[in-house]
């Protein structure tokens, strides 16, 4: 402590020896003050760009004792007006902000609040359509099974009546989907989790679509590991329809005679599930809106049986199920979708 004091001593003793001499060299600037006998004033820097104002001034006392005297004021610096004046300025920039935000929020959820009612209304209307549809369609189609099964027609009759047949279930498919979508938007879709065994989910679809496949002309692969996969805590009719919708996919956009593989690798912290088909695949444009509703890469739409729900409905339930969905091109052409879920 007494090192330091007497440094700093020393520091200003050494300052007031630089005015000193400054002083003496340099012209001092005359106040117009009479009632003063000071000598005037002078501004000079330190070597740590700090300023200075110096006065030098005579003190004459009652009893003729003179006195000199040289004053030095140091002038606040650019630093130290920061340090002041920066925390208050911060401060209100932090206000301004959160009004702001506060403000705009507040603006955007009153200006959107018309649109997100005509939403709400709209979503009301197809689920309430779809649930009011659902049971003329049943009628229909249980009608229409009767009339082919038991009821002697002849073949443009039989065909009018299969025609309306094939339409029915068509229709039946869109409400069903549509059905799914709004109980997704009313989040009242329910899980039923329970640990399954991959193995027999695997073979399931494998057995559920083999038929299909062997009827279209394609062939229809399972990639199975020697290795038994972990147990999965899921819900496996939401996993199972995930996969359905991958292999309708497929078959949709596959070419005669062509090849769908299914697959799945599991690592110790995930576990994907992938369809890879080997058809016309999909372009890079398509693919940003593939899992949007009803959007079909067919422009044409030539495709009666595609209502470009069934992606929408596996991403909505993937996003259920905490895991994320992705599309890639296969090898040699065609299209792969993954389903990745976190093994817990």
């Amino acid at each position: 402590k007494c090192l330091l004091k007497c440094l700093k001593l020393r520091y200003h003793y050494k300052l007031l020896h630089d005015v000193e001499k400054q002083i003496s060299t340099q012209p001092l600037s005359q106040t117009e003050s009479t009632t003063t006998s000071q000598g005037g004033f002078l501004e000079i820097k330190g070597k740590h760009h700090d300023t200075y104002f110096v006065i030098p001034a005579t003190i004459m006392t009652a009893n003729d004792t003179v006195y000199h005297g040289t004053f030095l004021y140091q002038t606040a610096g650019l630093t130290d007006i920061l340090q002041k004046t920066l925390p208050i300025y911060l401060l209100i920039w932090l206000l301004a902000c959160i009004v702001v935000i506060i403000l705009t929020r507040y603006l955007l959820k009153k200006s959107f609040a018309p649109t997100e009612r005509i939403l709400q209304s709209q979503k009301d209307f197809v689920a309430t359509a779809s649930h009011e549809l659902k049971s003329p369609l049943a009628v229909m189609i249980s009608n229409t099974d009767m009339l082919l099964d038991n009821v002697p027609l002849n073949e443009q009759a039989r065909q009018a009546v299969q025609t309306i047949d094939f339409e029915c279930m068509r229709l039946s498919r869109l409400v069903k989907d549509m059905l799914l979508l709004a109980s997704s938007d009313a989040k009242t879709w329910t899980l039923h989790k329970s640990t399954i065994n991959v193995d027999t989910l695997l073979i399931t679809l494998y057995e559920t679509y083999e038929p299909v496949c062997m009827k279209q002309n394609l062939e229809l692969k399972l990639h199975l590991s020697e290795e038994s996969y972990p147990a999965m805590l899921t819900d496996k009719d939401r996993l199972f329809q995930i996969l359905c919708v991958f292999m309708d996919n497929a078959i949709q956009h596959s070419k005669n005679n062509s090849l769908i593989e299914i697959e799945v690798i599991a690592t110790e912290k995930n576990i994907a599930f992938s369809v890879a088909d080997h058809g016309q695949g999909i372009s890079d444009e398509d693919k940003q809106y593939i899992f949007d509703r009803f959007y079909s890469g067919d422009k044409s739409h030539t495709n009666k049986s595609n209502f470009g729900l069934g992606l929408s409905i596996a991403k909505e339930l993937t996003q259920m199920l905490n895991g994320t969905i992705t599309i890639n091109d296969t090898a040699g052409g065609g299209a792969t979708f993954t389903v990745k879920f976190p093994l817990k």
